[in-house]
Order: structure tokens, then C-alpha cells, then sequence
């Protein structure tokens, strides 16, 4: 990261020698200023830190760069030139480190700093800001809590506008600091059109169809189909005073965005792809360029840099991916070209190659039309029997200015296939394809039964993934892109859009059910004595049972309790089931491989006694072995005849650490534990110091 800023600093600092003087002129904030400022906002030591400034400026606004650096050490702020807000500030201490899971101070108590630095630095503005939990991250494993704030401008969300401070759990410092912030006014909220107008205007132009969806299971390991409603399109906001679509380039959804992870292709070993070849008859590397010659004139002039045999599990087929560069003579120009080939069949099944320099046009030579005539020639040269089997889709494209792009659907049983077909690129000045790509799968699709109605799809949609008015950013492409306007649009809060046509719910990108972030809250613990061991739990991620109660007065079961241990371990261990019973035997299964239960030992349902808790604590602490030397210790409790020797070494370490204590005495070894219990059990374990 250090290395990193430190480039950044240099670019910016070479950047300034050619803005500086104009923006000097224009400056209302002095370097000195500029210096005291930062230096009043933030509290830190400069000594034996170089400090090194430039001023940087473009169409919206000029700022002062300033960086203080020393060994394993930096700090950068940036300072508004014009008014003396601080825009941003970042610290590098060295790697922050985390040695335990519970930090030092609590999430509110880092939040009130927060607030109180936010206060004494934008002042009245922070009245403008809401406080957006749901983009603020307390994660165990950061070693910061992160705040952000949403700015609300009459009840209108503007998430361009907003403020993030990064806190050290355990010493309360500010490690960083952004201040995004439009100072000119924002269009009025009157003369727009409805809601459901806007509603009306999304389903015509991109709303919801019905789909075939084709998704791996990698817990199966197989492919299965799946009949959805997706946008037939990409999704942009709308403009909530004409009506227009805003193909913006930062705010875009397709379904090829939701790239499954499938299409990653695992490299094979030389004696791998040999086996191959022999059992399956693939064609060779050398066949791959012969074949790039012939079929799309591959320039051989261009040297092969990479080429790759891997099994692509989305479509189960054997695939060649290979990429060509060259680099000009005078160091002008470069020029690449890659594709990947079906390595059975030795079908093109996608290229791409570099945009023509458009500098040597006046102006386009081909018609949008003539362009798609010239893609569907392509196709059908490549592709004759599948392209048959296509749909033409109209493309929102956000610039047609340096391409045409085309989209042609798969159809089968009269139902699109999501994702699956053809979509290629021409240029409009020289008519060359710069783009193909083909995605098909050889899978049975199942009959259309037992679905919901597109307007009911629509409305789960719109009552999930809410549809509303938003301030936001948008750039141009007529402009520079860093010139852009403020903007009124209705648009949606999440890029979750695929339904369950059958069960009518959202799904996530791998076609299960999407699982909504609700906050961990239960009722019935305020008047617990655990009430802040639960909390403590349920912040760092441990505790995340569903449901309006954590009965913390129920005895706890041996699932429950192996789930929390192995959600306390290092690295951090989250399993993402549908199955509950799935889920436990997952937390097991790391558990048994870790040494902290046996496989013998295993009885999911089963009660949880103190004997045992400790044992299984000790054990998750890595030093089971040293419990097992049971002669080494000596117990001096009430009922120390009543403690097994096998126990005793395990449960002497809980005492000793505070882990497991006494009551009035007596360790009661085989008394259950409550929930309760468990989770200060839980609290006392993470709170042990292990450096």
C-alpha cells in the first residue's frame, strides 16, 4: 500500500508542474494555510518525516497533495484550495496487526469519535449526512471499524456525497479520512415524473423477461437449469425530469456482470493436457494458430505470449486460450489479439483484437446497419447451426461513437437464454470485428410450468430491491470525464435482479437464494447478565442465529457451541449454506480437521457440559497437548474428586486463564451450559492474550 501511495504522490506531483500556475491564481488557500489546517485536523508526530506538497487542479476544483514520509511511515492529506475543507487524509503506520478478536473499544465508542472529528471538520454540512450502516463495516478481522455517511439532500439519498473515517479498534486513532462533497446546487425535486411512470419506463426499455439460466453447483459439482426473470437489458437510472435512460459508465448492471465463477479455467500440467489429447482427441496448440490464420486472418507477424488448455465447467468442454501482442517499432503503437477455441471441435468461441487508431478517420465510414450486416455474416461464417437458434437484442450501448455492439440471444422452447449466445463489436471507421463472443452449454432445458406472472416478478422486484429517487454523478461522454452534472433519476438501491420464476424469490449470482444482511437484534436478552457478551458476539461476526430470541437461559447444544468455536478461529471461517444441517456438518468437519472434537465425540444435539466446554476451548486454543499431560496439575476445587483425570489438565488451564471459573467454589464439571454461559465462555476465551 506504501508503495503504491507513493507512486500515486509521484504521478500527482508531476501532474501539478503543469496545473500549478493556473492554480495558483485562482487559490484562496495559501500553502501555509494549507499546512496549518491539515495540521490542526489531524494530530501527529512529523518528526524525521520529509514533507513534501503540490497543487493539483481540474474543472471541478484545485487542492493542496500534502505528505509527510519516513521509514514504515506516512501521512497524506488533501486540503481544498479554495475553502480549506480537508478533502481526504490517509495514515501508514506499518501493517496493522490484529492479536485479538475482541478489540479494545467498542463500535459506539468509535463511532462518537468519528462524529466528533466529522463535526469539527465540516461543521454545519454534517446536518446534510445520514448515517449508512449498511456500507460501514465492524468485521472482526479489519483492524478498523469503518463509518460512512450517505448525504440526504430533502429526504433524496445522494451516495456520490458522503463522508468515511476508518478508527483503529484499539487505540482510537484515525487511519483514514474522505470528505466527497458538491458544493454547486442540485436539480429541484418538482416538474418530475411519477414513480410509476418511472416504473413504466424501466419494464418497456429494460425490465424484467422470462429466462432460461444455466448455474454450477460447486457443491454438487454439476450444472443445472433454472427458469428466471432477469432484465432483458442493461439496467441505467432514469432521468426523473425527461424520462431518458442514462447510460452512465459507472452505473451499469448486465448479467454478464455477475460473471460466474465457473468461466475461470484451472490451468492443466503438461502431463495433464497430454492424457487429454490422447483420451479425447483435442486438438493441438499448433492446430490453434493454424486455425486463427485461416478462420480470422491472425496476423503472423504478432508473437504468442500465453497460451492455456482448461476446463471450462459451464459449458464441460475443453478450451484453448491464447493471446498474441506486438509491439511497434517506435514504441507508438501496440497490438494484441486473443481468443479461445473449443479444443474438440476447434470452434472460435470467442476473440478479441485492438480498436483501430481513429485518429487516421474523419468520421465513420460504416452505418450501424451496414456494421450488424458485417456481424451477422461473422456469425454464421463461425457458427451457422447455433446462430439459427438466436435472437437479435437491441444493445442500450453507452457510445457508438467507437463501436457498434451487436447481442443475439439464445432461444430455446421459445424462452431466452440468460447469458448464452452471441455478442460481437464492430468498428464503425474500418468495419473490422474488434470483438466476438459466444457462450452456449449442451444441457437439457426443462418445460415452462408453474411459473408467476411477469407483473407479479415485477413487483417482488420493486418491494426487494427498492426503486427510487437519487441524487448521483453523471458523466458525459460529449465531455471529458471528469466534467459531469448532478443528476435526478430513479433507479435501484442493489444490483440484485434475478428471480426465481417458480418460487418467486431473489436469487444471488451462483442461482441461490438471496440471503438478506438483516441486523443480529434479540429481544430477550436486555435483562440478561450476558447482555454484553452476546452483543460482543454479534458484532465481531460469531453470534448470527435468526430469529427475534437467543433464549440465553436454554442449555446449548453441542452444534451450536462447535459453530461458534470454529467462527472464533484464525483465519476466519463463514459457511454459506441453504442447508442449516448442512451447515453444521461443515463447522464440523473444520472442527474434527483441527483437532477441537473428535469424531467420536460428535453428538449434534446433544447438551454441552462445563468439562466439556473446556476441553473443547483449550483445544481450539492449540494447546491440547499440553492439557492431555494430565499428572502436571493439581486442582483445588470443591469438587475436584468429581472431575475425571482426562479433564483435568483442560479444565485447570480454563480456570487459570479465566475462561471457565468457579461458582462459589465448586466446578461443577458435568452441569450443562446455557447459552448464556457459552457466550462468556466465548468472551473470556477470545479476551486471552496469546503473544
Amino acid at each position: 500500500m506504501k508503495k503504491f501511495l507513493s507512486s500515486l504522490l509521484c504521478f500527482t506531483l508531476i501532474f501539478s508542474l503543469f496545473s500549478y500556475t493556473k492554480a495558483a491564481s485562482t487559490t484562496k488557500i495559501d500553502l501555509k494555510n494549507a499546512i496549518l489546517i491539515a495540521k490542526s485536523s489531524f494530530e501527529f508526530d512529523d518528526r524525521d518525516l520529509k514533507f513534501t506538497y503540490n497543487l493539483n487542479s481540474n474543472e471541478n476544483k484545485s487542492f493542496w497533495n500534502l505528505s509527510w514520509t519516513g521509514k514504515n511511515k506516512q501521512i497524506n492529506i488533501q486540503v481544498n484550495a479554495q475553502n480549506g475543507d480537508i478533502i481526504s487524509m490517509y495514515r501508514y503506520e506499518g501493517e496493522q496487526t490484529i492479536t485479538n478478536k475482541i478489540p479494545k473499544y467498542s463500535k459506539e465508542k468509535a463511532k462518537e469519535v468519528t462524529e466528533g472529528l466529522i463535526r469539527k471538520l465540516v461543521g454545519e454540512k454534517f446536518k446534510e449526512f445520514v448515517y449508512d450502516e449498511a456500507n460501514s463495516n465492524y468485521l472482526y478481522y479489519n483492524p478498523n471499524y469503518d463509518f460512512r455517511y450517505t448525504r440526504r439532500i430533502n429526504g433524496i439519498d445522494y451516495k456520490d456525497n458522503f463522508i468515511s473515517v476508518s478508527v483503529d479498534k484499539n487505540n482510537l486513532k484515525i487511519m483514514s479520512y474522505y470528505f466527497e462533497y458538491d458544493y454547486e446546487g442540485v436539480p429541484t425535486s418538482q416538474n418530475i415524473i411519477t414513480l410509476e411512470k418511472a416504473k413504466e419506463i424501466f419494464e418497456s426499455k429494460m425490465g424484467l423477461e422470462l429466462s432460461y439460466k444455466v448455474f454450477y453447483d460447486y457443491e454438487k459439482n454439476e450444472r443445472n437449469v433454472k427458469l428466471i426473470y432477469t432484465p432483458k437489458s442493461s439496467v441505467y437510472p432514469i432521468d426523473a425530469v425527461t424520462g431518458e435512460i442514462l447510460k452512465n459508465p459507472i452505473y451499469i448492471f448486465t448479467e454478464n456482470s455477475q460473471k460466474d465463477a465457473a468461466g475461470a479455467l484451472p490451468t492443466l500440467t503438461p502431463e495433464e493436457i497430454k492424457a487429454i489429447e490422447e483420451n479425447k482427441k483435442l486438438i493441438s496448440k499448433e492446430e490453434v494458430e493454424n486455425i486463427l490464420v485461416q478462420k480470422l486472418g491472425l496476423n503472423k507477424e504478432l508473437n504468442m505470449e500465453y497460451i492455456n488448455l482448461g476446463h471450462d465447467l459451464y459449458s464441460d468442454r475443453y478450451i484453448w486460450t491464447v493471446y498474441y501482442s506486438k509491439t511497434s517499432q517506435d514504441k507508438s503503437n501496440y497490438y494484441y489479439f486473443g481468443a479461445t477455441i473449443d479444443a474438440l471441435t476447434g470452434e472460435i468461441l470467442s476473440f478479441y483484437r485492438n480498436f483501430p487508431n481513429i485518429e487516421n478517420y474523419k468520421e465513420p465510414k460504416y452505418t450501424k446497419q451496414d456494421a450488424k450486416k458485417i456481424a451477422e455474416d461473422f456469425i454464421n461464417s463461425l457458427s451457422k447451426d447455433k446462430f439459427i437458434k438466436c435472437q437479435y437484442r437491441e444493445v442500450l450501448n453507452v457510445d457508438e461513437k467507437y463501436v457498434y455492439s451487436f447481442e443475439y440471444r439464445r432461444i430455446e422452447n421459445s424462452i431466452p437464454v440468460a447469458n448464452e449466445g452471441f455478442t460481437i463489436s464492430i468498428s464503425p471507421y474500418t468495419g473490422e470485428v474488434l470483438h466476438y463472443y459466444q457462450t452456449w452449454s449442451d444441457i437439457v432445458f426443462p418445460k415452462v410450468e408453474n411459473i408467476i406472472s411477469i407483473d407479479k416478478a415485477h413487483n417482488i422486484l420493486y418491494s426487494k430491491n427498492n426503486f427510487k429517487l437519487n441524487y448521483m454523478k453523471y458523466f458525459d461522454y460529449d465531455f471529458k470525464m471528469n466534467k459531469y452534472f448532478i443528476k435526478l433519476v430513479y433507479s435501484f438501491t442493489s444490483y440484485n435482479f434475478m428471480i426465481d420464476a417458480k418460487e418467486g424469490i431473489l436469487l444471488d449470482y451462483s442461482g441461490k437464494p438471496l440471503k438478506e444482511v438483516k441486523k443480529i437484534s434479540y429481544s430477550d436478552i436486555k435483562n440478561s447478565p450476558y447482555y454484553n457478551d452476546i452483543n460482543i458476539l454479534i458484532d465481531i461476526g460469531i453470534i448470527d442465529d435468526e430469529g427475534e430470541n437467543f433464549y440465553p437461559n436454554q442449555m446449548i447444544r453441542q452444534k451450536n457451541f462447535i459453530k461458534y468455536i470454529v467462527k472464533s478461529l484464525e483465519p476466519n471461517y463463514i459457511i454459506y449454506r441453504e442447508d442449516t444441517k448442512e451447515e453444521y456438518e461443515n463447522y464440523y468437519e473444520i472442527a474434527i480437521k483441527k483437532g477441537i472434537i473428535s469424531s467420536k465425540e460428535k453428538n449434534p444435539n446433544a447438551y454441552v457440559t462445563r468439562q466439556d466446554a473446556a476441553k473443547w476451548i483449550i483445544r481450539a486454543m492449540g494447546v491440547g497437548f499440553i492439557a492431555e499431560l494430565s499428572n502436571l496439575y493439581t486442582l483445588n476445587f470443591k469438587d475436584s474428586k468429581l472431575i475425571p483425570k482426562n479433564y483435568k489438565g483442560y479444565i485447570a488451564l480454563a480456570n487459570e486463564l479465566k475462561i471457565i471459573t468457579p461458582i462459589k467454589g465448586y466446578f461443577m464439571p458435568r452441569q450443562s451450559v446455557t447459552r448464556g454461559e457459552a457466550a462468556k465462555m466465548l468472551v473470556n476465551y477470545l479476551k486471552v492474550e496469546k503473544q
